[in-house]
């Protein structure tokens, strides 16, 4: 109970994960260094990377740089941004979308300690920053959130107005009372609702979406630590289809659930038709 927080939210690995961070630069790509206030006084480090619309990157204040979509990026647990440059990079050459990415509290050079309320709280600051951002709130802002970065994206859109273009979900969890025992199964006889103080409650979230967002699940059939039908209970939720297809599409709600039969948790996104099916979500 006590150490729970610390089990959860794995920011020190791998090792070295709070002192070394990747950054854009190391795959020569330009970028724009990000520091970002939180409401409760935590700094968040994070990466603007515009799109070079015209192939050459002049100055951030130039609109030739800007594309007319920005993908927020939420990242997974453990590691820290520059983890992930390469997928979001990946998606950038094949895209044309403005990034911004970001180490939560507690990952990466990031300052404070990871909580449910601290994760939320920075997503807010970041979505303020985009909002507020001369060239980035003129633009569609989509979501992009991988297992507990999946979390993170539905609740900053829970209950609010319409105001992004789309989200992204991969491989996230229903909630952590009910994701608990498939990781750690002697806990399927404590009382876990009770321990757990992290609930990350996506499912019952994910009812007070916008009906009319446009919504992606990207879903590893071979996914080890969160299992499928995890995902399967999300398009569920959001979806009145029953459909078993390898792709599948409600019109009436804009979802859509993609699953990769050979994807596990960290290998979808390696999964053939990972980046086309996020093009083609993006192209809508």
């Amino acid at each position: 109970y006590v150490y729970q927080n610390t089990l959860i939210y794995p920011a020190h690995f791998p090792p070295g994960s709070r002192v070394e961070v990747a950054k854009p630069s190391d795959f020569r790509v330009e970028y724009d260094d990000l520091t970002i206030r939180t409401e409760d006084g935590e700094l968040l480090k994070g990466y603007l990377i515009p799109h070079k619309l015209n192939g050459v990157r002049r100055t951030t204040s130039s609109d030739d740089v800007w594309a007319p979509i920005t993908l927020l990026y939420c990242h997974a647990n453990a590691g820290n941004m520059g983890h992930r440059l390469p997928i979001a990079l990946a998606l950038q050459r094949r895209y044309p979308i403005n990034l911004v990415m970001y180490s939560y509290r507690g990952y990466g050079l990031s300052t404070g300690s990871p909580s449910e309320n601290g994760l939320k709280t920075d997503t807010r600051a970041v979505m303020e920053f985009i909002k507020s951002h001369e060239k980035l709130s003129k633009t569609k802002i989509v979501i992009y959130g991988q297992s507990l970065g999946g979390a993170v994206a539905v609740d900053s859109n829970a209950g609010s107005p319409l105001d992004i273009a789309g989200l992204i979900l991969e491989n996230t969890f229903l909630s952590l009372p009910s994701l608990v025992p498939s990781i750690m199964p002697f806990t399927k006889y404590l009382p876990i609702k009770l321990l757990l103080t992290q609930i990350w409650d996506t499912q019952s979230l994910c009812r007070s979406l916008p009906s009319a967002l446009p919504i992606l699940l990207l879903s590893g059939s071979r996914d080890e630590l969160v299992p499928p039908h995890h995902m399967r209970g999300l398009w569920e939720t959001l979806s009145s289809s029953q459909s078993t297809d390898h792709i599948t599409v409600d019109a009436e709600t804009n979802v859509t659930l993609a699953r990769f039969r050979d994807g596990t948790h960290n290998e979808t996104c390696m999964q053939k038709g990972y980046f086309t099916t996020i093009v083609n979500f993006l192209n809508k």
